[in-house]
């Protein structure tokens, strides 16, 4: 697998998302799911009030200054026509085995999320609303009882300093075996966001592990036969595949490289293998 640390954000010509030709067609199924709760602003502010972790908040780091691009997005920008819009969601694993590279992560985001609005701005400079961004976070299918499975932690906004306060407020933990409901945050990804119908769409899914069932993970798995809430990975790419979202995964380890390769027969996918060290003060499974 190739893998890359620097993304450009490709034309459509590019980065269209492709069939390959012995890809089986299904029909499309009507989604099950409706759509997630979505914390407003007061939920966010009462969650970074308790947690109170300047650890969380991270102050000293400012995007501003770090020079070096996570995503090229100037590299294309000019040849795209009639540029109206640019929609970016993330989809973020916040279990436990995530924690050792969460402040890293973090500092990823707010990076990715800068370079955009460098980039845009350079442009676009009288259009406040061309960028907006959205965050979607999933754990696991045991969390049922304590918190969430999948959460849409913010619709797409271009409110950037409320994105950012909601990105810091995020913690991580839970997730006892190695998949998790990855398929859960894809649905809520593609179904549940607010897509603006002339946007240029862009998902970066950041994990470390694969959705359950014998299909992408084969050893120790709670639920072998798949997600207990019945999504189709088939259905969800070839939808993201008809609203010409452009997928790229951001991975820890290689625990997710068979979901990948099955993922590839659907949609066309850039992997991004991230320089991000694991903080030795945190331990997989501790909040944090």
């Amino acid at each position: 697998m190739k893998s890359k640390k620097n993304v450009a954000l490709h034309s459509s010509e590019k980065r269209k998302l492709e069939t390959a030709s012995n890809n089986p067609q299904k029909e499309k199924r009507p989604n099950p799911q409706k759509a997630s709760q979505v914390l407003n602003k007061e939920q966010v502010q009462h969650q970074l009030a308790v947690e109170g972790d300047d650890d969380l908040k991270d102050p000293n780091y400012d995007p501003e200054t770090d020079p070096t691009p996570v995503v090229i997005f100037d590299s294309e920008l000019p040849y795209i026509q009639e540029l109206k819009a640019v929609d970016i969601v993330f989809l973020l694993d916040t279990t436990g085995s995530m924690n050792p590279y969460m402040k890293g992560i973090k500092r990823l985001i707010r990076k990715i999320l800068w370079d955009a609005q460098k980039c845009l701005t350079q442009y676009l400079l009288d259009e406040i609303d061309v960028l907006k961004v959205g965050l979607v976070c999933y754990k696991d299918h045991d969390q049922v009882q304590k918190t969430y499975v999948s959460q849409i932690f913010s619709n797409l906004t271009s409110d950037f300093k409320e994105f950012t306060d909601i990105l810091m407020s995020v913690r991580v933990n839970g997730g006892k075996d190695i998949p998790e409901a990855v398929l859960d945050g894809l649905n809520d990804c593609v179904y549940n966001i607010n897509w603006r119908d002339k946007s240029y769409k862009f998902i970066y899914h950041i994990l470390d592990s694969p959705p359950h069932g014998k299909l992408f993970y084969n050893g120790d798995d709670d639920l072998y036969s798949g997600c207990p809430n019945g999504f189709d990975h088939e259905d969800i790419l070839i939808e993201m595949r008809n609203k010409d979202i452009n997928y790229s995964i951001i991975k820890f380890g290689d625990y997710c490289n068979v979901m990948i390769q099955e993922f590839e027969k659907i949609v066309k996918i850039e992997i991004i293998s991230p320089d991000i060290k694991p903080d030795s003060g945190k331990f997989m499974g501790q909040d944090t």
